[in-house]
């Protein structure tokens, strides 16, 4: 169970700021290479698992703390979730805070994010529930049983 906490901890800080951010750079932002990334969005998870696991094997990340929590750091749901959301910010805030002198990043830390707490405490509670439910990935990765989530922990058990 406190392997279970840590992980979908760590899960749910690490999805919140990186999605958050990458929603932030979707939403306000205007780049090169913009729309490219929005069908990359459209890749199912699964897809890439062959790929990670062999990446984590080669950096020797398996059956690591680092290995179970790294490649869901973001989420492409929640950057969806935070862009559709930040769309609704007026961009005049985001000027008056330029005009202040906040930084591109101190306009998203004090001003965007704090906008943005009904949304924050929906992902928030989307992501932890999704880390704590995920059997698949800690199946794959884990190998010895203290580091087992209770999903697994609890499959084995029966």
């Amino acid at each position: 169970m406190v392997n279970s906490f840590f992980v979908s901890g760590l899960v749910v800080m690490m999805q919140l700021f990186f999605s958050s951010l990458g929603g932030f750079a979707l939403a306000k932002y205007e780049f090169k290479g913009k729309k490219y990334i929005m069908i990359l969005m459209l890749i199912p998870g699964q897809v890439l698992m062959a790929p990670l696991y062999e990446l984590l094997y080669k950096f020797r990340l398996l059956d690591t703390y680092t290995g179970l929590v790294s490649p869901w750091a973001v989420s492409v749901f929640g950057m969806f979730l935070f862009s559709q959301s930040m769309k609704q910010i007026p961009q005049s805030l985001l000027e008056a805070g330029r005009l202040d002198g906040l930084s591109e990043f101190g306009i998203y830390w004090n001003l965007v994010l704090p906008v943005s707490r009904p949304m924050i405490g929906a992902f928030c509670l989307i992501s932890f529930m999704g880390s704590w439910n995920n059997f698949l990935w800690p199946q794959i990765v884990l190998n010895s049983q203290d580091m087992y989530t209770l999903p697994i922990d609890s499959k084995n058990a029966q």
